[in-house]
């Protein structure tokens, strides 16, 4: 492959300014006739021609400087383009083109069947002739076309749509047979979260640590994870997943074995150890996973967690203020209880009920979710029966999908036998979107007998067209008296009667206002036995106004037995200083109000920097209406090696009490090539491999000192990786900063970047006896890769690698045309960051005498 094509083409023209504006010489034309690749097709673009009648030393051939996309035939390794969407990375046969075109690629039916081109479904192009030395059967695909761009080492190609294999609404996703099951890896994710009080009648302390991990072997994954919470001295293990999972490409499903989660889309969820196999969403076109939008307010820098079950399945460290934890993705398809616990130890707690969206599926489509083994409810192990679910969805036209399910329980210490039956439709029309279904469940078995009951469920979603409001949904569920869900009678045969909702209404919607957002939800649920009633309503509001960021929260819940916890908060973050500066300080008001009791807190928050490393700094003062007391607090923020470090000291003037706390957060992938640091663990990654590249980035991350970095990746799409060379060595050059990867659900995909070792340089070459090079004439290393040009006055624009000792310098065919540059003298030079080295040589052997009087 060539090295010097980025720079050559242009620079003879810059340096002797001898371009001619003219029709191509006889030489030139004289050339292209034996070399006819050294001319584009009549599309492509040119550069002015070279008139050799105007050049000093005529007998050097630089006829391949007239064509900008010269580029010599062989095998590259390209991103193949089809119709605008990457579909493959495949070594391609490159051919010399004929009748004055550009190189043509030399694709195989194998080939083009792989990137998803059906040739047999469109005509062949009239007169269409296969290349003798290849079976080119893409050429003969009537309104085809094919560009490679050099530069960047893409193949484009265009066939009609006609053409294609399958047709697709989603031109992001890529076919099973091309997806990338990533590379062996283990990737760790840790936290640790620690509090100490001291002072006034007692101390306290309390400190939790997180562990997710994940092994990946071929296509399989292995989680595990959990979090040790130490209050009082008593350490708790609260266990995370243990659970294998992996695609199934040619199915476009998973498989999940071990603790996993029921189907949940058409009957409830539930936690299992067992199996479960279901369609991948995320490989097809109407892939729509739902996100639980955590919002609150917290006083302090404060630890969120949310549960399910009583099980922790999220767990954060968040600043004072507004908060919204939109990453989220609910594991389990029911209520989520989300406790914030503040600096100085005092704890609230919401709950957001789940909202579950309607998904239609286009006419003809099939989605189906499997699952069987032993229900898993923490603290009825005993009793805990074994279970068989089954869901499926199709859709019947464009406007509509029917859905419906099966699930059926047995075993366990009471002898439990449960069974329920679900069957729904969801419509659309320019109204909204409807979904009902009907449930009905028959439970028997020790304190329960025989009970059967059914319940309906309704749900509405719309986009708010009128108002420019984005979303609005809305449920409600009606339940008979006998209707039990299988928690439920797993729950009322160890216990005493459980409370089954009667009743239950969800609503949430958003709106834009007064350059913000407004977002509300209310919950209303009242069940069959008496004073178990509950309501729930929530007001969030976040806008920039210029340069303030304003936030407010309301929520406010009642009970059957009195009013339950109510919640006001009001938060203003503006900048102060300058504006030109980077990091500039910033001032924040907050005030809370709960159960009556208001908190009032001041913020500067002021960036510095110590030793090159960006540290953020802020001073607080918060007063407590209750206790009259005050409270003065220090906390700093800062990375190190891409672990995230934040800790503070706080002191109440009037108690004496202080605190401290200190959070870390981060992750750790390793891999064949050592350990690689990150701020957080993706779930489906790009492991980023460019040698000498450090201080380069890529999506924000930084290339360690290895050569390095992991980014996130979208599972089963195309995805581009750019490396930027920003912050790099000065000589940095790869020889692409552009590739493209489709990984599979939880990949580690390795994305090795070539860099073009060496440094740029110009090098004063003169012949033996002090004469200029001849313009126009090659550089080649001590293998024929070209990799420079002699320009005006025998000044040689070369690139040279480490340990290179000479150069070839030719200008002509013949023995005698040429000579070998020593470079011994530049072994101690040394690059100047930001300026390209200069260095004198010497050629050892002497030009030709007709050429030394052209010189002269």
């Amino acid at each position: 492959m060539l090295q010097f094509a980025d720079f050559r083409v242009a620079l003879p023209c810059l340096v002797t300014g001898a371009c001619a504006l003219s029709p191509v010489s006889p030489a030139l034309a004289d050339s292209a006739a034996q070399e006819p690749h050294l001319l584009a097709r009549a599309s492509a673009p040119t550069l002015a021609a070279f008139d050799a009648s105007m050049l000093v030393l005529p007998g050097v051939d630089v006829s391949r400087y007239a064509v900008a996309a010269y580029f010599p035939p062989g095998v590259y390794l390209v991103d193949v383009v089809l119709n605008d969407r990457p579909v493959a990375k495949e070594e391609v046969r490159f051919l010399p083109p004929t009748q004055g075109a550009a190189l043509q690629p030399c694709l195989s039916a194998e080939q083009i069947a792989r990137f998803g081109i059906a040739a047999d479904k469109v005509p062949a192009r009239d007169g269409a002739e296969m290349a003798a030395r290849c079976d080119d059967v893409f050429s003969a695909i009537e309104s085809s076309s094919a560009h490679f761009n050099h530069a960047e080492l893409v193949l484009r190609l265009t066939v009609p749509q006609a053409a294609m294999q399958r047709q697709s609404t989603d031109s992001g996703l890529a076919e099973p047979h091309l997806l990338d099951d990533g590379v062996g890896a283990v990737l760790l994710g840790y936290s640790f979260g620690g509090f100490w009080q001291g002072g006034g009648d007692a101390g306290a302390s309390s400190q939790f640590v997180g562990l997710s991990g994940r092994a990946n072997t071929g296509p399989w994954r292995w989680h595990w994870g959990g979090t040790a919470g130490i209050n009082g001295g008593t350490t708790r293990w609260h266990g995370g997943r243990l659970q294998a999972t992996r695609t199934i490409n040619p199915w476009r499903a998973q498989l999940e074995l071990g603790q996993v989660q029921s189907g949940g889309r058409a009957l409830p969820s539930l936690p299992l150890l067992g199996a479960r196999m279901f369609s991948e969403a995320g490989m097809r076109p109407t892939y729509a996973p739902h996100y639980q939008r955590v919002q609150g307010m917290a006083a302090t820098q404060a630890r969120v967690i949310v549960r399910q079950r009583g099980r922790i399945v999220y767990e954060t460290v968040v600043t004072p203020g507004l908060f919204v934890l939109d990453d989220f993705v609910a594991p389990d398809r029911v209520d989520a209880e989300v406790s914030v616990e503040e600096v100085d130890g005092t704890v609230s707690s919401f709950i957001v009920p789940y909202l579950a969206p309607a998904l239609l599926l286009a006419p003809g489509e099939w989605r189906y979710d499997t699952s069987i083994g032993k229900v898993d409810l923490a603290g009825e192990s005993s009793l805990n029966p074994w279970l068989l679910q089954a869901e499926i969805r199709r859709g019947l036209t464009p406007t509509a999908t029917v859905f419906g399910g099966w699930q059926g329980a047995w075993g366990g210490a009471a002898d439990l036998a449960y069974s329920a039956v679900n069957a729904g439709f969801t419509m659309t029309s320019r109204f909204g979107v409807v979904s009902a279904d009907v449930t009905s469940s028959d439970a028997r078995g020790a304190r329960l007998g025989s009970q059967h009951g059914n319940s309906l469920r309704l749900a509405y979603q719309s986009a708010i067209q009128a108002t420019g409001g984005d979303f609005a949904l809305a449920a409600y569920r009606f339940s008979s008296r006998n209707y039990l869900t299988l928690s439920q009678a797993v729950q009322q045969v160890g216990a005493s009667e459980q409370a089954t909702d009667r009743h239950r209404f969800d609503v949430m919607m958003g709106q834009p206002w007064a350059g913000g957002r407004v977002s509300a939800r209310a919950s209303f649920a009242q069940s069959w036995l008496p004073e178990r009633e509950r309501r729930s309503y929530s007001l969030q509001y976040g806008a920039q106004l210029r340069e303030v960021f304003v936030s407010l929260s309301v929520s406010r819940s009642f009970l059957s037995s009195g009013p339950g916890p109510s919640q006001v908060g009001i938060s203003l973050t503006m900048p102060m200083g300058p504006r030109e500066v980077g990091r500039r300080p910033s001032g924040s008001v907050y005030t809370n109000t709960s159960s009556g009791v208001t908190d009032l807190h001041l913020g500067l928050n002021v960036p510095v920097t110590v030793a090159e490393m960006p540290i953020s700094t802020s001073v607080s003062f918060g007063v407590n209406t209750q206790t009259m007391d005050d409270r003065v607090g220090l906390s700093a923020a800062m990375e190190i090696d891409k672990v995230a470090l934040s800790g503070g000291v706080s002191r109440e003037s009037k108690s004496g009490r202080s605190s401290t706390y200190l959070t870390a957060h981060g992750g750790l992938v390793l891999h064949a090539g050592g350990a690689t640091f990150t701020r957080h663990v993706p779930q489906t990654a790009a492991l980023v491999h460019a040698p000498g590249a450090h201080g380069a980035s890529v999506a924000g991350e930084t290339i360690d000192r290895h050569g390095y970095a992991i980014t996130p990746l979208s599972p089963f799409r195309y995805n581009t990786i750019d490396v930027d060379t920003a912050g790099s060595a000065p000589d940095l050059e790869l020889k692409t900063s552009r590739k493209h990867a489709a990984p599979s659900l939880g990949a580690v995909v390795k994305v090795p970047f070539e860099a073009r070792e060496g440094r740029n340089m110009i090098i004063d070459g003169v012949t033996a006896d002090g004469k200029p090079l001849p313009f126009g004439a090659s550089v080649s290393d001590e293998l024929g890769n070209e990799v420079g040009l002699v320009g005006q006055g025998g000044a040689i624009f070369a690139r040279v690698r480490p340990g290179m000792t000479s150069l070839r310098v030719n200008w002509g065919r013949r023995a005698d045309e040429s000579c070998k540059l020593g470079l011994e003298a530049m072994a101690s030079l040394k690059a100047t960051s930001g300026k390209m080295a200069r260095a004198a040589s010497t050629c050892r052997s002497s030009l030709p005498a007709a050429v030394q009087a052209r010189v002269r």
